[in-house]
């Protein structure tokens, strides 16, 4: 009889953790589910087939600035392009339509050469700007991202922590222009004025990282200095 009891409560237990991973498996396709369709409609609106590519949103909650890691597209024109603003004024509409509302902490940024809008469905967020820019063009760009996909800054120390060495690897800090050891699960972003992503501006000495303590760091290093004199 207790045999029978302890197989039926491990079976439970069983189920329980099934039906918990599930849940969250779901709920992690459907957010991603609906980014995606935010984005394949922002395309629509445009009436133009726009390469989605990596983007950065700053974003202000009541607890301070995050920077979200999501994706985008731009479109660039002569200065004042007219079909700037039609693009400008479709994608507003869409967004509108689309049920994101304007967020009591992000304002819109109105400036002499730029417009930048910012709206709020849920855990999506979306920027909408367009600007006039130095070389006689002007740009449209939107962009939106989940609000859970929270990118830290290579400075600020965090996205470092690891369980195993599978955890761990290198990625650009373009601000100090070296490879760094970081978790990659997480999304991280320059926080400097003049990036480098550039091969030749590049320490690559940090080649491979591995989990020490809970921490990603370099496992071989190996750079000119260390190499043996002939």
């Amino acid at each position: 009889m207790f045999k029978n009891k302890l197989i039926l409560a491990t079976l439970i237990i069983i189920l329980a953790i099934g039906a918990g991973l599930f849940y969250f498996l779901k709920n992690e396709a459907q957010k991603t589910d609906k980014l995606s369709l935010i984005l394949n409609g922002a395309k629509k609106a445009t009436s133009m087939d726009l390469n989605l590519a990596p983007e950065k949103i700053k974003w202000n909650t009541e607890k301070g600035e995050i920077v979200l890691s999501g994706k985008g597209g731009m479109y660039l024109d002569a200065l004042n392009s007219v079909k700037i603003e039609k693009l400008f004024n479709n994608l507003d509409v869409f967004f509108k339509n689309s049920g994101f509302k304007n967020d009591p902490n992000n304002d819109d940024i109105v400036e002499e050469n730029m417009l930048l809008k910012k709206y709020k469905n849920g855990e999506v967020v979306c920027n909408l700007i367009k600007k006039n820019n130095p070389n006689s063009t002007s740009s449209l760009i939107f962009a939106c991202a989940n609000f859970n996909n929270t990118a830290f800054s290579f400075s600020s120390g965090k996205g470092t922590d690891c369980v195993a060495d599978s955890d761990c690897g290198t990625l650009t800090d373009g601000c100090k222009r070296e490879r760094v050891c970081r978790n990659l699960k997480y999304y991280f972003y320059n926080n400097c004025l003049n990036p480098s992503q550039l091969i030749k501006d590049i320490d690559f000495s940090t080649a491979k990282c591995q989990c020490v303590s809970n921490q990603c760091v370099p496992d071989k290093v190996t750079s000119p200095s260390s190499s043996p004199s002939k």
